[in-house]
């Protein structure tokens, strides 16, 4: 009976061979056939899918022959008995107890990465990193090992370990490239398609594969189309692939939105995508950065978690001159509540003061709550749109922090405005605290120089003349070399330059120092672009000064200058009232004038 329930085994005539097989078990046979018996009748069982019965079969075999040389295969088939019958906890144990009984035994590091992949799929990445832990330690050599390897990638990148996930999955591409991904696809599939377990233990005499590229084992994962495993592999590889290569990598790009494109319900793609679109735009690389930034912006949506994202790429879009794109993302941000809320607003009151828009950059400033941290530069921002639509008091203390709290020129051109709106309002001793301030932060800045003028004309006005010449004085003294220079660059030199030179013109004027007033209105002459009115003043004051020194042919001489320019009348007609005043008192008797 037991040699026919044998053949018919190997026929596939299961359900004979089944009766047959437990007909032996339950007769008077010896230790030997009934030890056959049990064997053949668990693999019957296992043939026509009835598990529990199989179960059952293996389970007596083993519990009266654990020592013959079948038991580790009984083993091994009462696993996935086990596994069939949906009892995954126990076929992990059966699977590890083979590993615990039978070390020896060429079945054993398989059993290991089984009773692993079992533990990972109720759960436990604890008992599931101690058998894959085992198996590379106790079997180096196994054909298996890359495929434990890219297990243990796994669990390091479910508990956050992106460092440990790339080391294991770059090792396993190195050694065995693309066979890593085919058994551990090879495992996958035995455990959801009955039948597949056999091919399984032939792998154990399959000579290693040499190492792949990275882009042909992604290429192999994603041929795999394991739907719960495709994805966390995916991003492995990206990891792989970004340190060794860097993050602004094509591959780790390509990945990530592969990632985002094929697997939206994959919780992680997001988050690499954004890193990847992060790396390129610290690298300028601001057209990857604002395509990665959208894409993750459609899959957060209008929602608080993703406000932080579309910032990001509004900055993209802003570096890549899409400034109204860049509002419309910083508007939705805004608008969305949660922690970046208050950042998108300012980002926002920026952009569109920027673009000229200073009804809704003014709006936007004061959604901006004031505990906010600002930059200096925002600040100063902000202070200068106040003033441009005439909210001087509101942007006072813009300005006072920035003086206060930074440095340089940020620093200069906040005191200097200060100074500046102190003087309007006639408060001249108080701008020049403000105009030393901004001297100070940066002295030979625009702004310092402005400051040195402003600092003159508060002097002036508190009747300071002999320190207001000398602010001057100083100004002029402090201008780099070649100040005449005509290109555009040197245009706002030139105008404070000549500003100062005419104002310290005419206090030697009015001082009765007509000969250095002289000197100084053709300095700011020089300075001041031909035919402005700011150069037909400083000629006017050159006839007066040439008038007072008695130098009528000098004083003739610039008048005709002035009207070769087309100066204005009013400026023509105050010097020719100069020049005709001379003539009068020179016809006059001598007594008399």
């Amino acid at each position: 009976m037991l040699a026919t329930a044998r053949q018919d085994l190997a026929r596939g005539n299961f359900k004979r061979a089944l009766a047959g097989a437990e007909t032996v078990v339950r007769s008077n046979a010896s230790a030997s056939q009934r030890a056959s018996a049990l064997l053949m009748a668990g693999d019957a069982a296992f043939a026509l899918r009835d598990y529990p019965r199989a179960s059952g079969h293996y389970t007596a075999f083993l519990s009266s022959y654990p020592t013959l040389r079948e038991a580790p295969r009984a083993a091994m088939a009462r696993g996935w008995a086990k596994l069939r019958q949906g009892d995954i906890g126990h076929a992990q144990w059966a699977w590890s107890h083979v590993a615990d009984e039978f070390p020896g035994d060429s079945r054993a590091p398989l059993a290991l990465i089984l009773a692993a992949t079992a533990a990972s799929k109720v759960g436990d990445r604890t008992s599931a990193q101690v058998a894959l832990d085992r198996l590379l330690a106790a079997y180096p050599r196994s054909p298996y090992v890359q495929a434990a390897r890219l297990q243990r990638a796994l669990l390091a990148l479910d508990r956050g370990d992106e460092g440990a996930a790339a080391r294991e999955l770059g090792d396993a591409i190195r050694t065995s490239g693309t066979a890593a991904v085919k058994d551990y696809a090879a495992i996958a599939s035995a455990f959801t398609t009955p039948g597949a377990e056999a091919a399984l233990e032939s792998a154990a005499q399959r000579a290693p594969a040499g190492g792949d590229s990275l882009a042909r084992f992604a290429d192999a994962v994603i041929d795999a189309r394991e739907p719960r495993t495709t994805p966390p592999l995916l991003h492995a590889v990206a990891l792989v692939a970004a340190s060794e290569r860097g993050w602004t990598d094509p591959l780790v790009d390509s990945l990530s939105n592969r990632l985002i494109d094929e697997f939206p319900s994959y919780g992680a793609a997001a988050a690499l995508l954004t890193r990847v679109a992060a790396a390129a735009a610290a690298a300028s690389r601001w057209q990857v950065a604002a395509r990665d930034y959208d894409k993750v912006v459609a899959r957060y949506g209008d929602t608080p978690a993703g406000a932080g994202v579309r910032l990001e790429l509004a900055e993209a879009l802003v570096h890549t001159g899409a400034l109204p794109e860049a509002r419309d993302q910083l508007r939705r941000a805004a608008l969305a509540g949660g922690e970046e809320s208050p950042r998108a607003w300012l980002r926002l009151a920026e952009i569109s003061q920027t673009m000229g828009d200073r009804r809704e950059a003014l709006a936007a400033y004061e959604r901006v709550p004031r505990a906010l941290q600002r930059t200096p530069e925002s600040l100063l921002a902000h202070a200068r749109l106040l003033q441009e639509t005439g909210q001087v008091d509101s942007a006072r203390p813009l300005l006072q922090t920035v003086a206060r709290s930074s440095k340089g020129e940020t620093a200069s051109e906040a005191a200097c405005v200060l100074g500046r709106l102190e003087s309007e309002r006639g408060q001249h001793a108080m701008a020049l605290e403000w105009f030393a301030s901004a001297v100070s932060a940066a002295p030979d800045s625009r702004w310092g120089r402005l400051a040195l003028l402003g600092s003159g004309d508060s002097l002036a006005a508190l009747d300071r003349g002999p320190e207001a010449l000398a602010a001057y004085t100083r100004l002029l003294d402090a201008l780099p070399a070649d100040p005449l220079r005509r290109s555009p660059a040197y245009a706002a030199e030139r105008e404070v330059a000549g500003d100062a030179a005419y104002r310290s013109g005419k206090l030697l004027h009015a001082a009765g120092r007509h000969r250095e007033a002289v000197d100084r209105f053709i300095i700011a002459a020089a300075f001041f672009t031909t035919g402005s009115p700011a150069y037909g003043r400083a000629l006017v004051g050159a006839v007066q000064s040439f008038i007072a020194i008695g130098d009528r042919t000098a004083a003739e001489a610039y008048y005709q200058q002035l009207q070769a320019t087309g100066a204005e009348g009013s400026l023509l007609a105050e010097a020719r009232l100069s020049l005709d005043s001379v003539a009068e008192s020179s016809a006059l008797p001598r007594g008399m004038r």
